[in-house]
């Protein structure tokens, strides 16, 4: 009876562990999208804390040892060992991204300001600026995400952008072109402004030489700004 009541205590625990295991990775992978605001931040705010995941390795690690010590008493609960190991596996590789690309991405304000030297646009000081290598072997650029912290600078950003006339609401087709395969980070923000460092001429689609060109997007609900430099097309 003793020994029933154990293996059912024991049952009973271990069920709740594997509950909780399994739960592990979408809780830590649902913090650091919060924490790093990635709606706003993008990669870039996963990679800057995907370390938080790290933090629950202990969990699983604990299950591990217990279900070794559970086995060797005649409890077998395998199940819980192989999704412990598996749990351990995901958080460290996952929780290990930023370390793993810490020379990818960083966050200051340096490519904010060398861009305003560049483009006619003065953008917000109170802001938070979240930079990430983008591309591939062939074609990269930096991704600038910015949020603005201010609402009066927020304010005075949206009336800047309303009366320049260097902003439009729509990407022109031409341009949108330009940035594939990596169209995707560009798309869905109120305004842009195109701005080629070459020529010196705005929201136009170059069509001869090497060109180093600047986009600028701004996004009205998140008040964000994202910025995507340090490219060239070449025709």
């Amino acid at each position: 009876l003793l020994y029933a009541i154990s293996r059912q205590k024991s049952t009973i625990c271990c069920d709740r562990a594997f509950l909780i295991i399994t739960l592990l990775c979408p809780l830590s992978f649902g913090i650091v999208i919060h924490v790093g605001e990635v709606e706003i931040f993008g990669i870039a705010g996963m990679l800057k804390y995907a370390w938080i995941m790290l933090l629950f390795i202990s969990i699983p690690v604990s299950t591990i040892v217990a279900t070794i010590i559970l086995n060797r008493k005649g409890y077998e609960h395998k199940e819980n060992f192989i999704v412990s190991a598996i749990m351990v596996l995901i958080l460290t590789i996952c929780g290990s991204f930023s370390f793993i690309f810490e020379e990818n991405y960083f966050y200051d304000t340096s490519r904010v300001e060398s861009v305003e030297n560049q483009i006619d646009v003065d953008l917000p000081n109170n802001i938070i600026a979240a930079n990430l290598l983008g591309g591939n072997d062939d074609f990269t650029f930096w991704e600038t995400y910015i949020k603005i912290n201010d609402l009066e600078e927020t304010a005075l950003f949206e009336n800047q952008i309303k009366q320049s006339g260097l902003w439009t609401e729509n990407l022109d087709p031409s341009i949108e072109e330009l940035f594939q395969p990596f169209t995707s980070g560009v798309l869905g923000y109120d305004y842009y402004l195109f701005y080629n460092i070459s020529t010196g001429e705005y929201n136009l689609c170059p069509t001869t030489g090497t060109n180093e060109c600047i986009l600028m997007a701004y996004d009205t609900e998140l008040n964000k700004i994202y910025i995507r430099s340090s490219f060239e097309f070449n025709y």
